[in-house]
Formats: structure tokens, sequence, C-alpha cells
């Protein structure tokens, strides 16, 4: 059975507390998803996978 990326990454964010509300988009390495956590509500993060596990950087 194959896991796509997307659905790694998304799995990634619930681990690391995060409430994924939707997958926007995806440019080239960067996966785009509107998520809710208890700190900031609602906003975009942008994830990259990398050789030390996944890079998460807020999108502005």
């Amino acid at each position: 059975m194959y896991i796509s990326k997307k659905d790694d990454i998304q799995d990634y964010l619930i681990k690391k507390g995060y409430d994924v509300k939707e997958f926007m988009n995806e440019n080239e390495d960067w996966h785009y998803f509107k998520v809710s956590t208890t700190w900031s509500g609602v906003h975009t993060v942008k994830v990259k996978g990398g050789f030390f596990g996944y890079d998460i950087q807020k999108v502005k």
C-alpha cells in the first residue's frame, strides 16, 4: 500500500498538534494546508520534506 506524500505530511501535521482543515495547493516541493491551532487560530502553513524531517512555515 502506497501513502501519498500529501497524506504523509497531513499525518505529520496532526502529530504536531495541528487540526488540518483542508489541503490547498502543491507548488513543486511545498504543500500548503489550512490548519487550526489553539494559540494561532486558523492560518495557512507550507510544508516541505527535508533530510531531517519536515519544514513547517507559517504563511503570512
